[in-house]
């Protein structure tokens, strides 16, 4: 099964079951009881409430929160870039370091494989 444990795999797994067009939860078993968790608890299958599509495989879940981190990269990306527009701008001559930036900033989903290696180049 899946590692309950970690919170972007349910959440990949509620969001994947909604674009299948499934209601699924994960909720601690003892908080379905009204129950209190302790803070070490560990999540179980008995915490899922509905069922899980076939079609949920390691493999997509993993690629979704892929794709989530990519999406986080350029959310990211762009902000910086904004708060550089100024640079950009008719009355203002940009610096060799500070297109390198711009162009470095740009670059980022291209030179990079996964988002788990991104290095961000230092603003000048």
């Amino acid at each position: 099964m899946f590692n309950l444990n970690n919170p972007e795999v349910r959440s990949a797994i509620i969001d994947l079951s909604q674009n299948l067009g499934k209601i699924v939860s994960i909720i601690p078993f003892p908080v379905q009881n009204g129950e209190k968790i302790d803070d070490d608890y560990s999540f179980t299958d008995k915490d899922i409430i509905g069922e899980i599509d076939e079609s949920i495989t390691q493999e997509a879940i993993d690629n979704y929160i892929t794709s989530r981190h990519w999406f986080m990269i350029r959310w990211e990306r762009d902000r910086r870039l904004a708060v550089t527009d100024v640079w950009a701008m008719s009355d203002h001559t940009m610096t060799d370091k500070q297109i390198a930036y711009r162009q470095a900033l740009r670059d980022i989903t291209t030179d990079y494989s996964s988002p788990d290696e991104v290095v961000w180049p230092v603003k000048p």
